[in-house]
């Protein structure tokens, strides 16, 4: 949906639907992010195109910003500060280890109320495309906002094998390679 505006009919035709209904989907970004409000894709914070629909008029309207930025380009901006904050660069580590690292399992999930729920129904499948990457905690900035580069198992942050496989696909690259 975060896309709509950029490709064309004919992809949206054949991938999203045969008929393709243009008023189905979100025209703000406040209605996207009620629709959807799980993620922000790369392009809400660098390309102010993603606002811009390819569509011939009537087909399809540039999605709208909110009223607290002038355009496209002033939403970037201020998306864009927000993300690079250090209110948010200090919570990002939290956030990755809920998401991808240490508190998506075993006690620190317990911990961080972030335990799965069972399927109800046993016979469905256990696939929830939730993957562990890191067994460590995701270090912090340091006091300049940087990250340490130092990633591996000198830095105590691995990624097993069996998941870093699965993430990766056979062959892919892997963190402790």
């Amino acid at each position: 949906i975060y896309k709509v505006r950029r490709l064309p009919l004919p992809v949206l035709r054949q991938v999203v639907r045969a008929v393709f209904v243009a008023n189905e989907y979100p025209g703000t970004m406040q209605r996207l992010f009620e629709w959807s409000p799980d993620e922000a894709i790369p392009e809400f914070y660098d390309d102010p195109a993603v606002f811009k629909s390819c569509h011939a008029p009537g087909v399809m309207q540039d999605l709208a910003v909110p009223a607290w930025a002038s355009g496209p380009e002033d939403f970037i901006r201020k998306h864009r500060a927000a993300l690079e904050s250090p209110e948010v660069t200090k919570a990002l580590p939290a956030w990755i280890d809920l998401t991808f690292g240490v508190a998506l399992t075993g006690p620190a999930a317990v911990a961080a109320k972030n335990v799965m729920v069972p399927p109800v129904d046993p016979a469905a499948p256990r696939a929830t495309g939730r993957i562990q990457f890191f067994m460590a905690p995701h270090p912090p900035a340091d006091r300049r906002g940087a990250v340490p580069r130092l990633m591996g198992p000198a830095a105590g942050y691995t990624m097993d094998r069996q998941s870093a496989v699965a993430a990766a696909g056979a062959g892919g690259d892997t963190m402790d390679k």
